[in-house]
């Protein structure tokens, strides 16, 4: 039997300006801009006395930008993985969240209420993106003991790989919320989960000019 026993921290990249103007991203290999090198910046500040293992990250450049950022008080090298990678929004990409909703009325509709049904045309269904998050998590927890583990993902797959945790169903995915650069933590240990802190966005504050949104 494999020993697990780790602190997992779940990091959002830093905000690009598709985040900024709601646009949708998935694949699309958006830069982080002023507002998200900062955050990373203060992301990284509050976790540098927090030793960290192992880091692993989205291979989009928002991500690995905000994962170097982190990783780089601990002398670490960031691991790009593809499980990680954001969802394919497919037709959606490079769409205001306005243009998307008048196009695509049902589509989005659906995305809202019941997420798990949803397959974007041309894209991936979440389904999809759990499939891939769950793979990751069984290739991390099949390592075995590690002290402090950190992901730098996108808003969907974080939310899987919380809610995966947290035992909660697919349709339950949009209770939780994940702003850019906020931190989760989960302590695992011998198949038991504790959420340390779920979206903590508090180091952000100082940079917050507009309400921060799960978007």
């Amino acid at each position: 039997m494999v020993r697990i026993h780790m602190d997992l921290i779940l990091v959002r990249h830093g905000e690009t300006d598709w985040n900024r103007n709601l646009v949708f991203r998935g694949r699309i290999d958006v830069p982080l801009n002023e507002t998200g090198l900062a955050q990373a910046a203060a992301t990284a500040e509050v976790l540098k006395n927090h030793p960290i293992s192992s880091a692993y990250s989205s291979p989009l450049l928002r991500a690995m930008k905000t994962a170097e950022i982190i990783a780089r008080p601990h002398s670490l090298q960031v691991f790009p993985d593809e499980d990680l990678i954001d969802i394919n929004y497919g037709l959606l990409q490079g769409l205001s969240e306005d243009e998307a909703r008048l196009r695509y009325p049902k589509l989005i509709e659906e995305w809202n209420s019941h997420p798990e049904k949803v397959k974007f045309p041309g894209g991936e269904s979440l389904i999809d993106v759990w499939k891939r998050t769950q793979n990751f998590l069984n290739r991390l927890m099949a390592l075995g003991e590690q002290e402090r583990v950190l992901v730098v993902s996108h808003r969907i797959p974080i939310k899987l790989i919380s809610s995966a945790l947290l035992g909660m169903d697919l349709e339950e995915m949009n209770k939780i919320k994940h702003d850019t650069c906020a931190i989760s933590t989960f302590w695992i240990e011998y198949g038991c989960v504790r959420e340390s802190s779920l979206n903590d966005s508090r180091h952000l504050l100082h940079l917050s000019a507009r309400q921060m949104k799960d978007f």
